[in-house]
């Protein structure tokens, strides 16, 4: 091989390596999920929950639904909205906890594994209180 195949090669390798090393290393650890650690069943419950508010106010006066039935929606539609921001909010930074361990080689295996329990422990909190609303 001459000595200009060879130093086309070597920068080829090397842009390659420039290109997609860097997508590599900043690409998600769950491709399921997005950034916070919802999967796509996660955001379509969260989905399903406001279409089904918007869709009894909507069809308010079709099912007959009293002002104050009404009302009592609109309440328990604020307090879910409310309950999924805090949950989020808490489960970003169980995974913050559970990423900085992970990472750090010095952490204790058990620590880690508290952390991890801790994050899903907030996410089963964050579905129970979906269902919950649904079911109120």
């Amino acid at each position: 091989m001459s000595f200009i195949h060879a130093r086309i090669i070597t920068a080829l390798v090397a842009w390659t390596l420039m290109i997609g090393l860097p997508a590599f290393v900043h690409a998600e650890p769950n491709e399921g999920t997005h950034r916070g650690g919802h999967s796509k069943h996660d955001r379509d419950a969260h989905h399903f929950i406001d279409q089904t508010f918007h869709s009894l106010f909507r069809h308010a006066k079709d099912l007959g639904l009293s002002e104050e039935q009404v009302k009592k929606l609109k309440t328990l539609m604020t307090d879910y909205e409310k309950a999924r921001i805090r949950g989020e909010a808490d489960l970003k930074l169980a995974e913050v906890d559970v990423q900085t361990l992970a990472h750090d080689e010095k952490a204790e295996m058990s620590a880690i594994e508290n952390a991890v329990r801790k994050s899903e422990m907030v996410h089963a909190n964050l579905r129970i209180e979906g269902i919950k609303t649904l079911r109120a």
